[in-house]
């Protein structure tokens, strides 16, 4: 009995709940089905990358017949080939990023005030520069206006001041709070810095292991042979064999059943070619290969996302933080790989993206926008990210399947939906932050190291955007965690507040102040 109720006790430390049913609920296997189709599309995929990269020709990767394409490619050849000279340099620039990028974090845990009231104000400004404007500008070309830009500009207004009365509503204290417990989750775990860091490294990885097998199945044909008729020496093949022009051919039948008309000799113009041709097959590849890279990079994002989501679940529900062991994030994975390997496989499969978009469509009656395809795809991409975000969140927490978590991750928006809400856009203005504080640091610096280098201003600024963009790429992982922290958090506190709805026990798991914010006494 003692050793049962240990084990309940450590289940509770992982992925604790407040809600009884679902601490002693067993959790839910993985996916079989959807893992078993993951793993055999997988081993197309290994299987299509070795025949690609052994029939392949390297040397017409480059596509050598573009000549402007070959001119793009000699330049970034060089600007590589400069860079590999300095990749210490480089390195230590991205690792300053980065370095950044954490302090950045450390400083939210203290002071996120600053940055939320800065966007405020930023937001405020905006606002009021357009109310002036438009009226400005509206007497000043005297009704000779564009209406469409007239009407956007209103409905910027409106949706901004909409966004502003959120922000009151909410209350700009708990916004700070749930920064500051979110950094706090980060800083309490180090490694999660390196495994966001680790896991956008393997995302990188299988898009350029995706796009290197597409390259290398441009570059395979095989030898075809067709019927080349010319009208110079009217040539004749036996009507049962259809040698029209163009038709699959054999040459030595060809030799021996075609001749110029009146029956003597051989046709001398007209012949039974040799080609280069791309078999069919191939595009079968190119189907599976951008269809599987598109869903592994998928499912190694939501993996990395479960087990940071799994380990700041576990800050949250823990009522003593220094009894979180650091074998935390290590047992989290362990967890993930058991039980919901199947259901980020059936989470982050191509069916179910479609079966979103399609469940969408229906709902809302969207055909009109077909008419704005890009901007259909840009709707419900954002949809099933947020979607799939919430639910694998869930999923960590209860183990449930991803359906059902997604159903319970939609309930909690819903009861805090002005949260929620203004939470998201916080995350924006947040990233935002972040990227302007590693530049506005990182470029000076980087160009005043580069400029005692070198007095060639196309070395400099070639260098200097080269370092810039490395730098954000190696941010983006942290913004990516952030984010995560910040989604975490508050979907347990949403979760915390019904588990307190639902039960006469009245005990919450968040800290002291926000439970003065939050709870109604």
């Amino acid at each position: 009995m003692n050793a049962t109720s240990e084990k309940n006790s450590k289940a509770i430390v992982e992925y604790g709940s407040t809600n009884n049913i679902s601490r002693d609920k067993k959790r839910t296997f993985t996916d079989i089905p959807s893992l078993i189709i993951f793993s055999i599309f997988f081993i197309f995929y290994i299987a299509i990358g070795i025949f690609a990269f052994c029939n392949g020709d390297a040397t017409k990767v480059q596509w050598e017949a573009n000549p402007e394409f070959e001119r793009k490619m000699d330049f970034i050849n060089n600007l590589l080939e400069n860079m590999n000279d300095l990749r210490y340099v480089i390195l230590s620039f991205v690792s300053f990023a980065l370095l950044l990028s954490v302090l950045y974090i450390v400083i939210l845990r203290w002071i996120p005030g600053f940055f939320v009231y800065t966007a405020i104000i930023i937001e405020c400004a905006v606002l009021t520069i357009f109310i002036i404007s438009i009226p400005i500008f509206f007497l000043a070309l005297e009704g000779q206006y564009n209406l469409s830009k007239l009407v956007s500009g209103i409905v910027f207004i409106v949706l901004t001041s909409i966004k502003l009365y959120i922000l009151k509503q909410v209350g700009t204290t708990v916004i700070c709070e749930v920064i500051k417990e979110s950094c706090r989750a980060i800083l309490n775990f180090p490694s999660s810095i390196l495994l966001s860091v680790f896991v956008y490294i393997l995302e990188i990885f299988s898009v350029l292991n995706t796009l290197s097998i597409f390259s290398y199945l441009m570059t395979i044909q095989s030898n075809y042979k067709k019927v080349s008729m010319s009208s110079m020496d009217s040539c004749q093949c036996l009507p049962e064999l259809m040698y029209d022009d163009g038709s699959e051919c054999d040459e030595d039948v060809f030799k021996t059943m075609c001749k110029p008309v009146g029956g003597i000799g051989s046709c001398m113009i007209s012949s039974c070619i040799a080609y280069l041709a791309t078999p069919s097959y191939i595009y079968f590849f190119h189907v599976i290969n951008l269809i599987f890279g598109l869903w592994l990079v998928t499912v190694i994002f939501y993996f990395g996302q479960m087990l940071l989501s799994g380990t700041f679940a576990t800050w949250y529900w823990t009522t003593n933080k220094k009894s979180i062991g650091f074998t935390t994030v290590s047992r989290n994975a362990v967890t993930i790989m058991k039980y919901h390997l199947g259901t980020l496989a059936h989470g982050t499969s191509p069916w179910v993206i479609v079966s979103i978009i399609h469940s969408v469509y229906s709902t809302f009656k969207m055909s009109k926008f077909w008419r704005a395809p890009w901007t259909m795809l840009v709707c419900w991409w954002t949809i099933f990210c947020k979607a799939a975000d919430n639910g694998m969140i869930l999923s960590t927490i209860h183990g449930e399947k991803m359906s059902r978590s997604i159903q319970m991750a939609t309930d909690l928006c819903y009861r805090n939906p002005l949260r929620f809400y203004i939470m998201n856009k916080t995350i924006e203005w947040l990233a935002i932050f972040m990227t302007l504080f590693v530049v506005s640091i990182t470029l000076p610096i980087t160009f005043g190291y580069i400029a005692s280098q070198s007095n060639e201003p196309t070395w400099i600024y070639t260098f200097l955007i080269a370092i810039i963009i490395c730098a954000l790429l190696m941010i983006f992982p942290i913004l990516i965690l952030l984010s995560i922290s910040i989604n975490t958090i508050i979907l347990c506190i949403f979760d915390d507040l019904k588990n307190n709805e639902e039960t006469k026990e009245k005990r919450h798991h968040m800290n002291h102040k926000l439970e003065d914010l939050l709870v109604v006494k």
